[in-house]
């Protein structure tokens, strides 16, 4: 894939441009399986990947960072997904995302460590109640765990919520009130139901609480 806009010329905040982002490369082997019943869906994937060139967002302890190229990273995961229906208006979903990393670069020090940028483990349940064939309730939490932000995977910068350890650990919850008929479909999310603080892929203080309203019209 090409640089982005924002990955060769900056986002905001501290954040540096860098215009001589190559494009990343991938070669990805994976093996998925799926299983359907009445009452129960299951599908599972594990995959392996090369990547070349792979774009990451880089800080460093002065909380200053730009996007660069690893030179190179293998990563290896598994994709778990189960839906089952309790009962009729009751459905029950189980997600689970596992990845292992492991970079390679010119420099020696940036050898062997994990892949910045992504979270390697991931987390969800979610509850949805369908009140009738137009009315839905969907509540979600998710924890997404192992997310790093330079290349050594490791900060000396001890405030701001950083230091050793997993500095952008976060519990999420979303709850969701989704309405639809014929073409058309209303959906008004609470995202971060409990106003949880944490960083976001960038490194930058993400959203707290927020409401959204969201109307569509589908076969346009």
């Amino acid at each position: 894939r090409t640089p982005t806009l924002f990955e060769l010329f900056g986002d905001r905040g501290l954040f540096k441009a860098n215009n001589n982002l190559l494009p990343e490369e991938a070669r990805t082997v994976s093996f998925g399986s799926v299983y359907k019943s009445k009452k129960l869906a299951f599908s599972s994937a594990i995959y392996q990947k090369e990547l070349a060139n792979s774009i990451v967002a880089i800080f460093n302890s002065s909380g200053i960072g730009t996007y660069s190229n690893v030179n190179n990273a293998d990563l290896s995961g598994i994709e778990l997904q189960l839906n089952y229906q309790l009962f009729k208006a009751l459905s029950l979903l189980l997600q689970t995302n596992l990845i292992d990393s492991s970079t390679t670069s010119d420099f020696v020090a940036f050898d062997n460590k994990k892949l910045p940028g992504i979270y390697h483990q991931q987390y969800s349940i979610a509850w949805q109640f369908e009140v009738d064939p137009q009315w839905k309730i969907l509540f979600k939490t998710s924890q997404d765990k192992e997310l790093y932000f330079n290349l050594v995977n490791k900060f000396e910068n001890t405030s701001g919520g950083f230091g050793g350890g997993n500095p952008a650990n976060r519990t999420i919850a979303d709850l969701s009130v989704l309405w639809g008929r014929g073409k058309h479909r209303i959906a008004l999310s609470v995202n971060n139901l409990f106003d949880q603080a944490y960083q976001d892929l960038a490194n930058r203080a993400a959203q707290g609480r927020n409401i959204q309203l969201k109307y569509t019209v589908e076969g346009l």
